[in-house]
């Protein structure tokens, strides 16, 4: 296991991983459902209680920031969310900036590993896909990926029964 500082307040879980999305290393998604699963162990009550109709994922590939919220149609972010931050991509992007690469590359090296992240969470979540739907008592859950700005949805998906 390699989340470090597990945090809880009343309105998020949140924690910090040092791994990295690669074929070789399940660590990440390990990381990823642990936090995932702790999240709505803890807030399921909270969240069952609200009018939401889909969950939001943001990928923030400058800070390793994966953060996660039920929202509802008009984008309203609800709380309690849960936010991971994978160290690697912040000491990536730092490293990346420092080499003074071109924006266009940048670009393209953010979009893969945004594409490499959300598979990896969306296969975990699709696994978990009944627990998450009876905890929170939906036939189906709409998941929306975004990026750092959510002017446009990186991917979607429907967790259904």
């Amino acid at each position: 296991m390699s989340l470090i500082e597990l945090k809880t307040t009343e309105e998020f879980v949140g924690a910090i991983s040092k791994q990295a999305v690669s074929l070789s290393n399940n660590q990440f998604s390990e990381d990823f459902k642990k936090l995932f699963l702790y999240y709505l162990e803890t807030f399921k009550d909270q969240i069952n209680s609200m009018d939401w109709d889909f969950i939001s994922i943001e990928f923030w590939f400058d800070s390793g920031q994966l953060i996660l919220y039920p929202e509802s149609f008009d984008y309203e972010r609800l709380d309690p969310y849960m936010c991971l931050v994978y160290q690697y991509y912040q000491i990536y992007f730092d490293q990346l900036i420092a080499q003074n690469i071109s924006d266009d590359v940048l670009e393209e090296e953010s979009t893969e590993i945004k594409q490499k992240v959300t598979d990896r969470v969306n296969r975990v979540l699709n696994d978990l896909s009944t627990h998450i739907l009876v905890e929170l008592n939906r036939k189906k859950i709409y998941l929306k990926y975004f990026g750092v700005t959510k002017e446009f949805v990186f991917k979607e998906e429907v967790l259904k029964l």
